[in-house]
């Protein structure tokens, strides 16, 4: 899994899906997903039910954020949101614990009027 020092993000990417029969797909979901990281500070990863958007953050993104996929010597910070009925005030309950310098009311306003006001 490590080579020279460094992860090998394929094969931990496998491991963390589980997978034998590993689909190429899956892979490339994930590195489409981290090269937009590199270049943005929010990524949201949206679509229909049951296609997949859990196993690609949580299985995919993350655990490799987490070993360092990204730039090195930059922290990062993950928040997983559930949309639901009210999704501003779902984001900004996600995203409470990660900006402490704001309280839930003001994220939820700026998640409101743009997300550029928040970064």
């Amino acid at each position: 899994m490590y080579s020279g020092g460094r992860v090998d993000h394929e094969t931990r990417l496998r491991e963390r899906f589980g997978l034998p029969g590993f689909h190429p797909w899956q892979l490339d979901a994930v590195r489409a997903v981290l090269e937009r990281l590199r270049h943005a500070p929010l990524v949201i990863v949206a679509g229909d039910s049951g296609v997949g958007k859990s196993s690609l953050c949580r299985a995919g993104v993350l655990p490799l954020v987490d070993d360092g996929a990204l730039e090195q010597g930059r922290a990062w910070s993950a928040s997983v949101c559930v949309p639901g009925p009210q999704p501003i005030a779902s984001l900004a309950t996600a995203l409470a614990p990660i900006l402490p310098e704001w309280t839930e009311e003001d994220l939820s306003r700026r998640i409101a009027s743009g997300a550029a006001a928040i970064i």
